[in-house]
């Protein structure tokens, strides 16, 4: 499924609206030093995690903000527990700074890596997290809080070149 420029500013619009109410729901009258936003994948989710970002400012601050690398579906079983292992330093890094966790990524294809880092969020002892995806796959088996737009079909953003680590998913 192609995604124009268009329809990206119309699910991050979607996304920062949906967020907010939730946030609100879930947490109270949540604070920005008490939350963490982690872009997940940022070599492809860096944009809607800015847009999250600035988007949740109270008071001219906006929350803490952090990256996590996550593997692709043909990632060797080493470069994954990498991965895995990274994520548990990053949450060992903000444990003492904040309770509130927003995961974001730009998109939720087979869900398998929120799935797990959702579970290490609450093992490390966060509040559940609030999951966001600018777009999910209705295939996915991870189903996030608040979701920008739905596809069937591989996303392909206005701006992306060719990924081979995609391949194999359709």
């Amino acid at each position: 499924m192609y995604i124009s420029n268009e329809l990206e500013e119309t699910a991050t619009c979607k996304v920062l609206a949906s967020l907010q109410e939730i946030m609100d729901k879930e947490w109270g009258d949540w604070k920005t030093d008490d939350v963490l936003v982690v872009c997940v994948s940022p070599d492809y989710s860096g944009a809607i995690g800015m847009r999250v970002l600035h988007g949740l400012t109270r008071d001219r601050v906006f929350p803490y903000y952090d990256t996590a690398d996550v593997s692709f579906p043909d990632s060797s079983e080493e470069f994954i527990q990498e991965c895995k292992l990274e994520f548990r330093v990053l949450l060992g890094m903000w444990r003492t700074q904040v309770s509130k966790i927003v995961l974001i990524e730009a998109g939720i294809l087979t869900g398998g890596n929120y799935t797990w880092m959702s579970r290490m969020i609450e093992e490390f002892g966060f509040q559940k997290p609030i999951t966001v995806a600018l777009v999910e796959r209705v295939q996915s088996k991870f189903k996030c809080d608040v979701v920008g737009m739905y596809c069937e079909k591989m996303p392909t953003f206005w701006w992306e070149q060719y990924n081979k680590h995609w391949d194999n998913i359709d």
